[in-house]
């Protein structure tokens, strides 16, 4: 009866294990289930998250060649720009050149100005000559 006893309870223990072995196969089935959800919505962030990268790439790309049509309108008002001031340096160049012209120009008037009026001061006088000779000559031949 010893043996039969041994036999039940190695039976018994076999069943027990086996049942244990199963409680822990399904239990290892969950995990192994909740690690596959786990994992795939990993999967889908990640895939999210590469688009979202994909996109910020996109963005910075966009913005790096507006930055450099910036950099380079940028230069071209600044080029503008000096050659603005370099003309307006030659136009005040022309113009105080033109100041100067104009003031030699009224010197001139001027000194005409003063030549004609000798000239009239002359004629004047030679009329005057003139109209003394006249009466001098009248008198002479009456």
């Amino acid at each position: 009866m010893d043996i039969a006893k041994l036999k039940q309870n190695v039976r018994d223990h076999l069943e027990k294990v086996f049942l244990e072995q199963d409680k822990a196969l399904a239990k290892s089935e969950v995990q192994k289930n909740e690690n596959k959800k786990k994992l795939e919505h990993i999967e889908a962030q990640k895939k999210e998250l590469m688009k979202k990268l994909e996109q910020s790439e996109a963005k910075k790309n966009e913005l790096q060649e507006k930055h450099e049509q910036s950099e380079a309108q940028k230069k071209e008002l600044q080029k503008k720009h000096e050659q603005s001031e370099a003309q307006k340096k030659e136009l005040q160049k022309k113009h105080e050149q033109s100041e100067a012209q104009k003031k030699e120009l009224q010197k001139k008037h001027e000194q005409s100005e003063a030549q004609k009026k000798e000239l009239q001061k002359n004629f004047e006088q030679s009329e005057s000559h003139n109209k003394d000779l006249q009466k001098n000559l009248d008198h002479s031949e009456a």
